[in-house]
Formats: C-alpha cells, sequence, structure tokens
C-alpha cells in the first residue's frame, strides 16, 4: 500500500533529524579520507605519474565546473617543464 498524503499512524523521522547510518558512515569516511599524516606519506610513496592521475580525479570534487561557453576548444602550447612546475608541489619532487 503507498503513502497516502495526511496519514496520522505513523510520523516518521522528524524534520531536521540525522539519519544515524548516514551519519556512522559519513564518519567513517571522513576519517579514512582525511587523514592528513597517511595521506601525505602515501602521496609521497607515488611516482609523478601516479601523483597527477590522483589530480585529475580529486579535480571535479575541489574545482567548480566551468559552464560550456567558458571552455576554450583550442589546444595551448605551455612547455611542460613550465606546467609541471605551476601544479606540483615545491617539497613533494
Amino acid at each position: 500500500m503507498p503513502f497516502e498524503k495526511g496519514n496520522t499512524l505513523s510520523t516518521g523521522r522528524p524534520a531536521g533529524s540525522l539519519n544515524k547510518v548516514t551519519s556512522t558512515n559519513r564518519n567513517f569516511l571522513k576519517n579514512l579520507m582525511y587523514d592528513h599524516e597517511e595521506f601525505e606519506n602515501d602521496w609521497k610513496q607515488l611516482d609523478l605519474h601516479e601523483r597527477m592521475s590522483l589530480r585529475i580525479k580529486l579535480a571535479p570534487f575541489i574545482l567548480p565546473r566551468a559552464p560550456e561557453d567558458e571552455i576554450i576548444q583550442e589546444p595551448v602550447n605551455i612547455p611542460f617543464k613550465q606546467l609541471l612546475n605551476a601544479i606540483t608541489f615545491k617539497d613533494a619532487i
């Protein structure tokens, strides 16, 4: 039997209350992903290719998505060493 608007038999979870399972999972993932010391140690063990791959994969979660009209379709000629120096951590190399 589907939910019917105006049902008074069950009130459900109060508005604004947190889902316990969701908050537990969120805290677990936060501790797993944001252990800065462990992440830094893992980062230092990666080679250049793996670090760049990780940056590319994490970029959509950090940077805002550009509107379609702002995306430049023409290739940009930037020397590789200049590009590499601009995007790497100086102390990580």
